[in-house]
């Protein structure tokens, strides 16, 4: 079985939910014997990424502002 399971590097969090999406999925962490699953990694271009950095953003300059 290879799965490839995407992380986007860009937090502990997507790496840790990485994680825990291979374990649930194959049933043991990723490691580097053949049958175990693959973890890629790859740029984080998602949308969710995208607005939640413009949520942090946002936040940043509503706290200057006040």
């Amino acid at each position: 079985l290879q799965t490839p399971i995407h992380v986007q590097p860009n937090s502990d969090a997507a790496y840790g939910a990485g994680l825990l999406a291979c374990l649930a999925h194959t049933g043991q962490m990723p490691s580097a014997a053949p049958n175990d699953a693959i973890m890629t990694f790859e740029p984080d271009t998602s949308l969710a990424t995208f607005y939640a950095e413009k949520h942090a953003e946002f936040n940043l300059l509503r706290q200057k502002l006040s």
